[in-house]
């Protein structure tokens, strides 16, 4: 997130810190969607909001929760209050930005898109929203190069060695 944001001119520092709290939730729960739900909500706490807000869209390129890949794992009422939050968020760069590095980045380092699809559907399966849910992150790649003049994944590729 650093390096896209740097050769674009936006706040680098702002996309690394948005890139490592993205999951923030994750160190509060083992459960999947409420690392969401647990994220935001303590960032929230602490009144950082910005960050809140990419700990709640960093997993939506497409804006309902139910196209989340895993077990959405909360009840009724927080399912309508999450999926209210998201509708009503509008994305702004780094949003997209961090969706777009969490669909091309692994523990391993960065993937092509298409992989990340892959080993996801093999670990949670499909759902109704799969298909348009990767059409929105490819749809980001592609926004993303083109600000960039030069293809994501090759510029990525390039900082790994």
């Amino acid at each position: 997130a650093m390096i896209i944001a740097d050769k674009l001119k936006l706040d680098s520092d702002l996309a690394y810190s948005m890139g490592l709290l993205h999951d923030i939730g994750r160190s509060f729960t083992e459960g999947q969607f409420k690392h969401i739900v647990c994220g935001y909500e303590y960032m929230k706490s602490l009144g950082y909001f910005d960050a809140a807000g990419i700990c709640l869209s960093h997993s939506f390129a497409v804006q309902d929760i139910h196209s989340y890949v895993g077990a959405i794992d909360i009840g009724g009422e927080e399912q309508k209050k999450y999926q209210k939050l998201l509708q009503e968020k509008t994305y702004n760069d780094y949003d997209k930005l961090i969706q777009l590095c969490d669909a091309v980045a692994t523990d391993t380092g960065f993937v092509l898109p298409e992989q990340r699809f892959v080993g996801l559907v093999f670990k949670y399966g499909f759902n109704s929203f799969t298909i348009q849910k990767w059409k929105a992150v490819l749809q980001l790649k592609k926004d993303f190069s083109e600000r960039l003049n030069e293809d994501v994944n090759l510029l990525l590729q390039s900082y790994q060695k």
